[in-house]
């Protein structure tokens, strides 16, 4: 999903206010046209029910968000070459790999969970694995988050990336403090400002992917470094780069959820890894 989404409906919370102020004024001022004495009364009203539509609806739009099923619940566990630690960061996959690290920023309302089986997977390849849990599972609630779990430990180079609105919060994270950086891996996402051309690009998209906003995507190809590649897995869908259920409006793959993230997975161990 895109960042313009998101943002219209942060507005619409707002005008879910304004309406409510204003039936709440309109009520009051019928029953009591006549009785100035009573603006307090009306004030407290108006308060009361704007605070039961903003909680209301806060409540409602962040409080639905796309589980992990429970295959992806496998993969949080230990394994014979994979360490499963959980933090208030999030999840980190501690694979054989000592030199590489990944930094992975979920998609908008998705149980950071739901990209279990794809970090584990990146992670026993060798590249060790930051799954990030966003506030309110909204990444542009914690874009700088990459910048604590550097603080915290030391690794030869650092790749950030992300699926869909993680991954442009990835990307925009990336070409404000990309000297800290060697590279990006996005998934159904891309940047929407310049990136520095010393890093090392990868994007994956699906083609059945129905989410994703093609024509943004194609015209912010030109924020691409030097080092900029991209992988078009066929059938592929948005929805598939993790494990989370269906995804509204998006498309219906033609391939598995399991190949799907094993050709990511393959494709992103080869860049961070060559």
């Amino acid at each position: 999903m895109e960042i313009k989404g998101y943002i219209i409906s942060s507005v619409a919370l707002v005008i879910s206010l304004g309406i409510a102020g204003i039936a709440t004024f309109l009520w009051e001022k019928k029953r009591h046209k006549a009785v100035k004495r009573k603006k307090g009364k009306i004030a407290l009203t108006f308060l009361f029910f704007t605070l039961i539509f903003f909680v209301g609806g806060f409540v409602l739009y962040f409080g639905t968000y796309y589980h992990a099923t429970k295959e992806a619940l496998l993969y949080l566990e230990n394994g014979k070459y994979v360490t499963v630690t959980k933090d208030v960061d999030g999840y980190f996959f501690d694979g054989p790999g000592t030199e590489v690290a990944y930094i992975f920023y979920p998609g908008a309302k998705v149980d950071e969970a739901g990209y279990a089986r794809l970090m584990y997977g990146i992670a026993e390849q060798g590249v060790d694995c930051f799954l990030v849990k966003m506030p309110l599972h909204m990444a542009f609630m914690g874009r700088d988050k990459a910048t604590n779990i550097m603080r915290h430990y030391a690794y030869n180079k650092w790749y950030i990336g992300g699926h869909s609105l993680g991954g442009a919060m990835a990307a925009m994270y990336a070409s404000e403090y990309g000297e800290k950086l060697d590279g990006l891996v996005l998934m159904a996402g891309f940047s929407t400002n310049p990136l520095p051309d010393h890093l090392r690009l990868l994007s994956i998209v699906g083609t059945k992917d129905k989410v994703l906003n093609w024509k943004n995507y194609e015209a912010n190809k030109k924020n691409w470094p030097a080092l900029g590649e991209e992988i078009r897995i066929e059938g592929g869908n948005h929805e598939q780069f993790g494990d989370y259920g269906h995804q509204k409006g998006d498309g219906k793959a033609a391939i598995s959820a399991e190949e799907q993230q094993q050709q990511t997975i393959d494709a992103a161990v080869r860049i961070m890894l060559p």
